[in-house]
């Protein structure tokens, strides 16, 4: 039980001081402003996206490009 106890202790005191580290970074404006140009993002409904041919319904145990699980 001790050494639960003692890994909470460890784990709280690290994140308290990993807390202020990340405040003084961030006073200091060790983070940069977001930028003012944004990369143009074109969305596209799965609708309007090219469908694929439909497959055959029977193909050819010859046929190279049909990968046959026995």
């Amino acid at each position: 039980m001790p050494v639960v106890i003692w890994s909470l202790v460890g784990v709280l005191i690290a994140a308290f001081v990993y807390g202020i580290l990340y405040l003084y970074k961030r006073a200091l404006g060790g983070f940069p402003q977001p930028p003012s140009w944004h990369p143009p993002i074109d969305l596209m409904l799965s609708k309007d996206l090219p469908q694929d041919p439909p497959e055959a319904a029977h193909t050819s145990h010859d046929d190279p490009h049909v990968a046959n699980a026995h």
